[in-house]
């Protein structure tokens, strides 16, 4: 998943850089931007799960937002859990690799799905916007795929960014091919 990308595989003959996905992902932000979430939303883990499934396409098991986020004493949703110095701490370690000698599995959502607001925007815009996307994230899987030639590298289209959850069934075949 993202361990394929830029973020921790750098392929030496290809160099590609983050900010190539980040520029994307900026993109994508303008263009549909996310709504915050209304107190009906955070009112309760249920209410809050179809939110997060309206707004990024994907629906998120109960236990996994009980995990990770904080209630008042009615229930409501507060905050996530890990504050952002864990996200910053993580990526503050991250190592790139140039070198992969065992097998991997690297599955690629090409293009995303990307939820509600995105499909509300015109047609021509969405397509455009995928193309961009097909283009870029295809060159990263091309690189992955090149440089670790005992990979088997997986596109699954208008998979969500948690294929894991949007595509079960796919990524299951993938990993028991």
């Amino acid at each position: 998943m993202d361990a394929a990308l830029p973020f921790a595989y750098q392929n030496p003959a290809y160099p590609q850089h983050p900010s190539d996905f980040e520029a994307l992902q900026a993109e994508l932000s303008k263009l549909a931007p996310m709504s915050a979430p209304t107190s009906a939303d955070t009112a309760s883990f249920p209410a809050f799960q179809i939110w997060l499934a309206k707004m990024l396409g994907v629906q998120f098991p109960i236990s996994e937002l009980k995990a990770t986020l904080n209630t008042d004493a009615a229930g409501h949703i507060t905050k996530q859990k890990t504050g952002s110095t864990i996200s910053e701490a993580i990526h503050k370690g991250e190592e790139r690799f140039t070198s992969i000698p065992v097998p991997a599995l690297a599955i690629f959502a090409i293009p995303h799905a990307f939820g509600a607001n995105f499909d509300t925007l015109p047609r021509s815009t969405r397509e455009a916007f995928e193309a961009k996307e097909v283009t870029e994230l295809g060159k990263m899987a091309d690189q992955f795929q090149l440089g670790v030639p005992s990979a088997e590298v997986v596109r699954i289209a208008h998979a969500n960014h948690y294929v894991f959850i949007s595509n079960e069934s796919e990524v299951l075949a993938a990993i028991r091919s």
